[in-house]
């Protein structure tokens, strides 16, 4: 459930909604946005009351609303407010203990390591929240470590808990204490390196090779990759290949497979590294492709994919003209933008989107929730001459994932 409405006096408006964990009790998160974007973003139970939410949000954008009318409509939205958190559920608590203890092996363990500022939480939320990079400028550092978890319905109950890690020196030191607590049964290791930052590279590469000889003790059939990431705003780096180079010397010996992939929130590479991650980490059924493809050739289409709407993981694809990778990060981007765009014009959620190209037709079609159908085809009647087809082959997807 979610409230949106204009601030009286002024041109911003005022978003209240609750975000679900399926762990810990929901939190009542308040965003204050002007045109489309979120410029200010505050936790209910963090800062107590909506008046002091208020009084941050005015001094911050220096307004000034009369006292009466700010009250008046402080207390209207006090009511939406009691719906989100009145008999709002118990949860079983989550602690990091618990998190770093998988006893079911099906389900995977990521930890997102780093200095600190590198972007991991960023990425995080690009990635598995659909914001958007100027979304993300007030994001603060990471305190602790902060615990997710994903659903990833291209298996049934298959889970991710993703734990980003603070990445301070004393920080580092509390993982240096009792690395197996952190390091044992996990399934990967995602570092990240801010490779706009010169003078912190040598700094990052020997904390990133300690990690990686943590896992190689604690966890060595896990995966490991290496993001160098902000390539957008690394101006005095041509090209990544001698980064590479000194990674891997630094950690020379090792057996596992480092994985060295360049990345940003502002563009696909990050999407591209986490569809890597997730193939390393999922077995793909094959039967799926194999159903994608023949509908393909029935359907005489370009390519055929189903992608999941949450995480941007591809499902299945046909083999095509178009590389599966490339979608998927371009898709669940234009799909969420049009999403947003929808509902800041009132118009019903969005369901479909039909793209003339130069040869041919791009369809969207969302289903079952959490599912994105991608049709490139040479004739835009295909959707109502093969509906019948079409309808059937999404049935047999939501058989397999839901």
């Amino acid at each position: 459930m979610e409230s949106s409405v204009k601030i009286p006096g002024t041109s911003w408006n005022m978003k209240v909604y609750q975000l679900e964990d399926s762990y810990n009790d929901p939190t009542v998160i308040v965003e204050f946005i002007k045109g489309i974007h979120v410029m200010h973003q505050f936790i209910l139970e963090k800062e107590g009351t909506l008046e002091k939410i208020f009084q941050l949000f005015l001094e911050r954008e220096n307004l000034l609303i009369p006292e009466n009318r700010l009250q008046y409509f402080i207390n209207q939205q006090i009511g939406d407010i009691y719906k989100l958190t009145v008999n709002k559920p118990k949860r079983k608590k989550t602690t990091i203990k618990s998190m770093m203890n998988l006893s079911e092996m099906k389900d995977k363990k990521i930890n997102i390591m780093g200095l600190s500022s590198s972007g991991k939480s960023s990425i995080y939320k690009v990635v598995f929240e659909q914001k958007k990079w100027w979304d993300l400028k007030d994001i603060l550092p990471t305190q602790g470590i902060q615990q997710y978890e994903q659903t990833v319905n291209s298996l049934k109950d298959f889970k991710l808990y993703i734990l980003d890690f603070a990445g301070n020196v004393h920080d580092f030191k509390l993982y240096r204490k009792d690395a197996s607590k952190y390091f044992s049964t996990t399934s990967a290791l995602v570092f990240v390196i801010d490779v706009s930052d010169p003078e912190s590279l040598q700094d990052a590469v020997n904390k990133f090779s300690w990690s990686v000889n943590q896992m190689a003790e604690y966890a060595p059939e896990g995966r490991i990759f290496c993001l160098l990431h902000k390539t957008d705003l690394a101006t005095q780096v041509d090209n990544f290949q001698g980064i590479s180079d000194f990674i891997e010397n630094s950690v020379n010996g090792i057996k596992t497979k480092i994985h060295i992939i360049p990345t940003s929130v502002r563009n696909n590479t990050i999407y591209l590294a986490w569809e890597q991650i997730f193939k390393s980490l999922i077995p793909k059924d094959k039967s799926l492709d194999i159903l994608t493809q023949n509908l393909k050739e029935k359907l005489n289409l370009y390519n055929l994919l189903v992608l999941e709407k949450r995480t941007g993981l591809a499902i299945c694809g046909s083999v095509g003209l178009l590389d599966n990778e490339v979608l998927v990060g371009t898709i669940n981007k234009v799909w969420h933008q049009l999403g947003s765009l929808a509902d800041d014009i009132e118009l019903a959620g969005l369901q479909q989107i039909t793209c003339s190209l130069g040869n041919g037709y791009l369809f969207l079609e969302e289903f079952e929730k959490n599912l994105i159908l991608v049709m490139v085809s040479p004739k835009i009647d295909v959707l109502d001459k093969y509906k019948e087809n079409i309808d059937r082959f999404k049935q047999e997807i939501i058989r397999a994932v839901i």
